[in-house]
């Protein structure tokens, strides 16, 4: 019998590529495995984003390779 692996449907491999950067706006991502979780409010450029901290609002920019390596938050907070 095959090996079947089980996926919450939340999961996105780690450093996908994206054609569409504005197709990121609106993810929750965490900052790492065990961080905190941001919500990534628009694309500035090709190489940045703005994203706002979920608990503190911080407003940041913050770039969009770093942001492609963070896991998708899959619960809050």
């Amino acid at each position: 019998m095959p090996d079947l692996e089980y996926s919450s449907g939340f999961e996105e491999e780690k450093g996908a590529d994206y054609t569409v950067p504005q197709d990121l706006v609106g993810q929750w991502r965490r900052f790492g495995d065990h961080g905190v979780a941001y919500v990534i409010k628009r694309i500035e450029n090709d190489k940045e984003a703005t994203i706002e901290v979920f608990g503190t609002q911080e407003v940041l920019t913050y770039p969009i390779a770093k942001l492609l390596a963070d896991p998708i938050a899959e619960c809050l907070p």
